[in-house]
C-alpha cells in the first residue's frame, strides 16, 4: 500500500484479524441472558467483536491501492466500489440491531441475518481484492 492511510488500514486490518480470532474462539452467550449474568467467554466474544474494524480498514486499503498505485489502475473501479461494502454492511447491522432490539429478545427475533450479511460484505471485498492481487501477480511473472 503506497500511502500512509493504506498503512493505517493494514494496521487496523491486523487488529481486526485478532478481534475476529478472539470472537471465533469464544462462544457468545444466548441473547436471552441478562447482562449481569454473562459468562467470561461471552464477554471475550464481545471484546473480539468490538476489535473487528474491517469496515474501516477495507476502504482505507482499497482507496490507497486504487488511487496511488499505477499497477492497480485497471481494478480501480471494483476496488473503490467493494471497499465500501463492509462499511455499508456495518451500517445495516447496527441499524437492524437497533430496530430489532426494541422488542423482547428471543429465538424468534431476526437478529442473525444482519451479522451474516456483514460477513458476506467482508468476503466480497476480500475476494475482489485478492482476485485483483492474483491477477497482478500473474501479469508480473516473466514468460
Amino acid at each position: 500500500v503506497p500511502s500512509i492511510w493504506g498503512k493505517v488500514g493494514l494496521i487496523v486490518l491486523l487488529v481486526s484479524a485478532a478481534g475476529m480470532a478472539i470472537a471465533g474462539l469464544f462462544v457468545t452467550d444466548p441473547i436471552t441472558i441478562p447482562a449481569t449474568e454473562r459468562s467470561m467467554t461471552g464477554r471475550l466474544h464481545e471484546v473480539g467483536a468490538w476489535l473487528d474494524l474491517t469496515p474501516i480498514a477495507a476502504p482505507l486499503i482499497s482507496w490507497s491501492v486504487a488511487r496511488h498505485s499505477p499497477h492497480w489502475a485497471a481494478a480501480r473501479r471494483s476496488l473503490l466500489w467493494t471497499g465500501w461494502l463492509p462499511l455499508l454492511g456495518l451500517v445495516i447491522f447496527i441499524g437492524s440491531t437497533v430496530i430489532f432490539g426494541q422488542g423482547t429478545p428471543g429465538p424468534e427475533a431476526p437478529v442473525g441475518w444482519p451479522n451474516r450479511l456483514l460477513m458476506i460484505a467482508y468476503c466480497i471485498w476480500l475476494i475482489v481484492f485478492g482476485w485483483q492481487a492474483l491477477r497482478l501477480r500473474t501479469q508480473a511473472r516473466p514468460a
